[in-house]
């Protein structure tokens, strides 16, 4: 973010680092958010698009 904070307008990305299924599960069913990203485990992936589901939510997600 150091190098591309320069280049887009506030807000238009943020990362959100963390461990747990509560902040994941919170954003990922949250109303104020338009899309997910995620990177890691299938099955945390799993998890992350069910949430999605709810709110029927964007997600891309690289597994493996």
């Amino acid at each position: 973010m150091e190098i591309v904070g320069d280049l887009l307008p506030p807000g238009v990305v943020n990362v959100v680092n963390g461990a747990g299924g509560e902040i994941g599960e919170y954003l990922a069913t949250s109303k104020r958010i338009a899309k997910v990203a995620f990177t890691g485990s299938t099955e945390v992936g799993q998890q992350i698009m069910q949430y999605a589901t709810q709110n029927i939510i964007p997600v891309t997600l690289e597994l493996g």
